[in-house]
């Protein structure tokens, strides 16, 4: 495709666009640039791949192209280095279908002018369509089918080509095969109104000249000064037509026929129309003959036509006149209209009318209605016929004498009657009196002879009718539901019946009337009342109506009675008072009475609000209750197994119309007796070794009742002796007593028991769950210090204890033992201002990590190699952290490290450099609400943190810290965080203060699929997390800051 502006300006296409601006030379990319990316549907529409079959342009940077699978593509900057394209396929042009497929291109031609765009598809039947681009928005193609009233394409061709008029971009030539060898659908065709800045609401084609062999027409062209048009077709040659302009006009001739003589001129519509290839332009028109001078022109429109006159009429266009005809004598007159072109073009149109005068005559000449019903609708007529020479055209009319006649309608309608044509003159008569009455109707027309006079007369006669039933009684109806009757008016058969809407009819009440219009003689209608009582009681109207009979106006007495039930209770509540616990009470009653009209139903009865289960309700009130006395009983009884008071609703629902629905009723019970409470139902001792006795831990009992308590016995096996206060007397209400166990183990082996107390509470007996464990001795130190924080514990040697803790200067402080905390070498301060507890860990050997929680949230991290003689400068890692941090390493230089964020989740990064770099934050989805805690074995990284229910939670990666399983539970209520360490594969230990302040243990030796049952640490209170560290297999060393903020350390070996 070449650029008209500039031939050095080549175009070609793929699925790419390729531009030359040399000519094409060299040949080649050397000559050619791709300036588009793929502007088809790829394989998305055809399996084989998609490729660019039209091209158009306009000017120097508009290109629009098409592909075989239907889509289209345009740009308005083609010169440019790098055109932009957008895709303009948009909506009305349909896709490509494969029931439709005709193997052609799906789009086989495009044209370009201005902001028009139009394009043609490759389907049997199809024609053009046409989209006026506006740059990125919604793009709306119009169908060109035509208008088949005006012209259209039909047949089963395939259009193939489509070209814009160079001179009108409103002008489309169209070429399209045969459909088919044998088919007659080929050929060119032209639409003159296709186009342009604005859309025309049909458009108009015709086959464009004859002659051309019935064949496929490949491309359409016209010559560069549009006066010639070439087809070029399929295998049979090129063909030529000159554009020429021809007119037409329709009707012709053009008859006016009668008009009279002095009236103002007629007019009539004259169409013209080119039928040829060429715009016709400078129209005008002269009349000529006998009686030119009665006759006269002036331009039209019509609202998709031009105006003809001085105007342009486009090729295959049309236009209208107006022509005007005045006779001044009563003749047949005839004139010639010559309508000419400036291209050379005529036609002419005979023009013909006759002049005359128009008389009347009416028939009858006077209308009587004789006797009518008295306020009835009664309509007659007199034919009009005109019986002169011209049109005949009414005016007005008006009435002397009764105001009951009136004309309307017909003749007064503003038509124009042809000589020998009539119309009906329609006269009303509507008596508003009874007698006769009479009238004269003045009528005024274009006849000589106006006005016109007609007499009319009538007598009014009242009907007689027959209304029942006279009385109207509705009885009793409940309140909120409706009845309704109906009250019957027989008309009698000499005249119709009017009534007016009946009056008197109120709330309650209501009337529905279907006799308000006039209803033929002999007739019957009726008014419907209905009664739709809101309260109860007696309610009689008297409901009037008037009409056109002679027992006017009628009376009807209406009597009804609203009724509804009315509940009252007995009681507004019922009590129970002193009931033993544990007993079921005599049942009190509430009656139901219903004092209203109607009977009462009782639906659902409820227990509400409070501890429901405590009252039991029995309805006897199912059925209906007689009215006007009726009575039922409901039945509640109280029970609780605590003592104290209870309070809660009983919920009537009810049809009943007065009260509150459900009626609310008060129920109050009070229980009395002792109730056992215990402080603790679980006691656990740890680990105690043979001959040894624990500390005592206590329950205290207290009695939640309100009557005496009395405990008979408390039972406990040998190895958990125990001494109390309970069994001594009784414990009144609200008070207390003590039962204090220790733990005595006569032998290796874990106990599990219970401790038993028997009572006359309402169970008669309680349970404590009760542990320990025979074995496993247990070797305690408290080390000197004064911490203001949780310690943290690490073994960067055989035998080695690293510990560090905060001071209350809020500096660290470091200490280490190197014979398994037999001995211990003194503190040793780390100047810091830390918000947090430390974490630390030994990432080499004879190397501690620390790291903690700045005064800015941030982590800060330092390490020593030299027993802690030196400490490297303190490092910042960027964070903003709401927790102390916890250290762990995975593997030799690594360090791993969790904290809690400000969002409560979990965060973990890492280092393999020393703590040079860290890598980026990585959130690990959780709420937790303490320190965390994190060891590892074999590659496995394990971290533990406290959750929102006070249980602990586990997760673990096996990929370095990647990936994180699933949250695991563990149950517990923990005071603080836990602290955790392992020995070997598999192996889990966890530790947490509980809320007793006592140090629980748990672990596991399958990799956390199961754990242990939490055992007491004995002797191992804490006012502070846990830390532990195992420094070997089989051997957990256990530290934390003991009651008085010294250092408590303690071990457990073996497990």
């Amino acid at each position: 495709m070449m650029d008209a502006t500039n031939p050095s300006y080549l175009y070609a296409a793929t699925n790419h666009v390729y531009r030359t601006t040399t000519g094409g030379l060299p040949a080649g990319s050397a000559g050619w640039t791709q300036i588009s990316p793929d502007l088809t549907t790829a394989s998305s529409v055809l399996s084989g791949g998609d490729f660019i079959t039209a091209m158009a342009m306009d000017g120097h940077d508009t290109i629009v192209t098409g592909s075989y699978g239907g889509r289209i593509m345009l740009t308005t900057n083609a010169s440019s280095a790098s055109p932009t394209w957008e895709n303009v396929t948009g909506f009305g042009i349909p896709a490509f279908s494969s029931s439709d497929y005709s193997g052609n291109p799906w789009i086989t031609s495009l044209a370009v002018r201005g902001i028009s765009v139009w394009a043609t598809i490759g389907r049997v039947g199809g024609t053009a369509f046409h989209l006026m681009y506006v740059p990125l928005a919604a793009h709306n193609w119009q169908t060109l089918d035509g208008d088949p009233s005006q012209g259209s394409m039909s047949g089963g061709g395939v259009p193939l080509w489509i070209a814009v008029d160079p001179a009108d971009a409103d002008t489309l030539f169209l070429g399209r095969d045969s459909g088919g060898l044998a088919g007659s659908d080929g050929g060119v065709f032209v639409c003159g109104n296709c186009g342009g800045a604005v859309e025309s609401p049909f458009t108009f084609w015709a086959r464009v000249g004859a002659g051309m062999p019935n064949a496929r027409v490949d491309a359409v062209t016209l010559a560069n000064d549009g006066g010639s048009l070439v087809a070029w077709t399929h295998g049979r040659g090129a063909w030529s037509i000159v554009r020429k302009t021809k007119l037409s006009a329709s009707p012709s001739p053009l008859d006016f026929g009668p008009q009279t003589v002095g009236d103002p001129p007629a007019q009539l519509s004259l169409t013209i129309q080119n039928l040829g290839l060429k715009d016709s332009s400078g129209l005008t028109t002269s009349i000529s003959g006998p009686n030119a001078a009665d006759f006269s022109v002036a331009a039209g429109t019509q609202p998709y036509l031009l105006s003809c006159v001085g105007g342009t009429v486009g090729a295959l266009n049309k236009c209208t006149f107006l022509v005007s005809f005045k006779p001044s004598a009563e003749v047949t007159e005839t004139a010639t209209l010559t309508i000419t072109d400036a291209q050379g073009a005529s036609t002419t149109v005979t023009l013909t009318g006759k002049g005359g005068h128009p008389a009347v005559s009416f028939n009858p000449a006077a209308i009587s209605f004789g006797s009518v019903g008295y306020r009835t609708d009664n309509v007659l007529y007199a034919t009009a016929t005109n019986t002169g020479t011209g049109p005949l055209q009414f005016k007005s009319a008006t009435v002397t004498g009764s105001t009951d006649f009136s004309v309307a309608g017909g003749c007064l309608g503003g038509m124009r009657i042809a000589p020998g044509g009539t119309c009906q003159l329609f006269v009303e008569f509507l008596p508003r009196s009874v007698g006769d009455e009479a009238a004269t109707l003045s009528v005024s027309d274009n006849t000589a002879g106006s006005p016109d006079l007609i007499q009319a007369s009538g007598t009014s006669v009242q009907s007689s009718v027959t209304v029942t039933p006279s009385k109207l009684a509705f009885g009793d109806v409940l309140v909120g539901t409706s009845q309704s009757k109906g009250v019957t008016i027989q008309d009698s058969a000499a005249y119709p019946y009017v009534s007016d809407l009946p009056t008197g009819v109120g709330a309650p009440y209501s009337a529905n009337d279907n006799c308000s219009s006039q209803i033929a003689a002999g007739s019957r209608c009726g008014i419907s009342v209905t009664f739709a009582p809101t309260t109860m009681g007696e309610v009689d109207q008297t409901m009037t109506f008037t009409d056109n009979s002679t027992t006017s106006p009628h009376q009807i007495q209406i009597t009804g009675r609203g009724v509804a039930p009315s509940a009252s209770y007995s009681a507004a509540g019922l009590t129970f008072t002193n009931q033993r616990i544990g007993t079921i009470s005599a049942a009190q009653t509430i009656t139901i009475t219903n004092q209203g009209t109607a009977p009462l139903h009782v639906g659902t009865i409820a227990i509400d609000t409070g501890p429901s289960a405590d009252f039991t309700a029995t309805d006897g009130c199912t059925g209906a209750v007689a009215a006007n006395g009726g009575t039922c009983t409901i039945g509640v009884t109280f029970h609780s197994p605590t003592p104290g008071r209870f309070d809660a609703h009983l919920n009537v629902f009810s049809d009943s119309f007065t009260g509150a629905n459900p009626e609310v009723l008060i129920l109050s019970g009070t229980a009395v007796g002792p109730e056992v409470s215990l402080d603790n139902t679980s006691l656990h001792f740890g680990v105690e070794g043979p001959g040894q006795t624990s500390l005592g831990q206590t329950i205290t009992v207290k009695n939640t009742g309100n009557a005496d308590l009395v405990i008979s016995a408390v039972g406990s096996p040998t190895d958990f002796p125990q001494t109390n206060t309970c069994t001594s007397a009784a414990v009144p209400a609200d008070q207390t007593c003590t039962i204090t166990v220790k733990f005595a183990p006569t032998a290796a082996g874990q106990r599990n028991v219970l401790l038993t107390i028997t009572d006359n509470g309402i169970s008669g007996q309680e349970q404590v769950f009760m542990s320990g464990t025979g074995f496993g001795a247990s070797v305690f130190q408290r080390l000197s210090a004064n911490m203001s924080s949780a310690p943290s514990v690490a073994s960067s040697g055989p035998s080695r204890l690293d510990v560090v803790a905060r001071g209350q200067d809020m500096a660290l402080y470091y200490q280490y033992s190197t014979d398994g905390g037999l001995n211990w070498n003194g503190w040793n301060r780390i100047p810091a201002n830390m918000t947090s507890a430390p974490a630390v860990t030994s990432s080499q050997p004879g190397r501690v990590d620390v790291v903690a929680r700045g005064s800015d949230n941030a982590l800060y991290y330092t390490y020593t190699i030299d027993n802690g003689a030196h400490w490297v400068y303190w490092q910042r890692i960027a964070a903003n952290t709401t927790s102390a941090p916890a250290v762990t390493s995975s593997a030799a230089g690594r360090i791993d490290l969790v904290v809690r964020g400000t969002d409560n989740a979990l965060y973990y990064t890492y280092t393999t450099d020393g703590g040079a770099h860290w890598v980026y934050w990585q959130r690990i989805a959780a709420t937790v609400t303490a320190d965390p805690s994190i060891t590892s074995w074999g590659g496995r990284l394990d971290a533990f943190v406290r959750g929102t229910d006070n249980a602990l939670y586990h997760t673990w990666s096996t990929d370095g810290g990647k990936t994180w399983a699933y949250w695991q539970r563990i149950s517990a209520n923990m005071a603080a965080g836990p602290a955790s360490a392992t020995w070997g594969q598999g192996r889990l230990d966890v530790f947490a203060v509980g809320r007793d302040s006592n140090t629980y243990h748990t672990w596991s030796t399958d990799g956390a699929t199961t754990w242990h049952y939490w055992e007491l640490v004995g002797g191992f209170p804490l006012s502070s997390n846990a830390a532990a560290v195992s420094r070997s297999a089989y051997h957990v060393d256990l530290f934390g800051r003991g009651p008085d903020k010294a250092l408590d350390y303690d071990y457990l070996n073996p497990f």
